[in-house]
């Protein structure tokens, strides 16, 4: 065995008798840094199950009204045959009934805080979303003439010009 001093990560007390702080030495690292929060805010929590509560009670409610006799919810187009439910629900049909489960997941992950929270947000948002955009866009496609392609072309056309002449005006 040797004599010789040995080093310890804390200095010595500062001051006799052992009272004084004990501090790290100089060279030693940082205190670790905070945990990352787990739980969500409370009120993106509740904005959340919000939106999840509105996906079950919207799917029950009417989706699609033609005149006041026919009113088909996202249930009923489920659960309803013929040809204009098929030609509105056929291609998203099992997302349409995935709806009040998802929504179920929101509400559950909203309850909980995860933080999945923001990923079970995203991807429901965009998925519901460009399914939902597709659904209009081919009823829309598939139900409109020529005529109507026209119109919405010159509106559009219209808007532009008036845009740039404005724009070039301000010089």
């Amino acid at each position: 065995m040797t004599d010789t001093p040995t080093t310890s990560p804390v200095s010595a007390p500062s001051q006799p008798g052992g009272a004084g702080p004990i501090t790290a030495p100089s060279g030693s690292a940082a205190a670790p840094a905070p945990a990352k929060l787990l739980v969500a805010p409370l009120w993106l929590r509740f904005l959340q199950g919000l939106s999840g509560v509105g996906l079950i009670i919207g799917f029950f409610m009417p989706w699609i009204k033609l005149g006041e006799m026919v009113s088909l919810s996202g249930f009923s187009l489920v659960l309803t045959g013929g040809d204009v439910v098929e030609q509105l629900s056929a291609p998203s049909r099992g997302l349409i009934f995935s709806i009040p489960l998802i929504g179920l997941a929101l509400l559950a992950t909203a309850i909980k805080g995860f933080r999945g929270l923001a990923w079970a947000g995203l991807a429901t948002g965009i998925l519901i979303g460009l399914v939902g955009m597709y659904t209009l866009i081919s009823a829309f496609l598939d139900s409109t003439g020529l005529g109507m392609w026209l119109v919405s072309g010159a509106a559009l056309l219209a808007m532009g010009t008036g845009a740039l002449s404005l724009r070039f005006s301000k010089r």
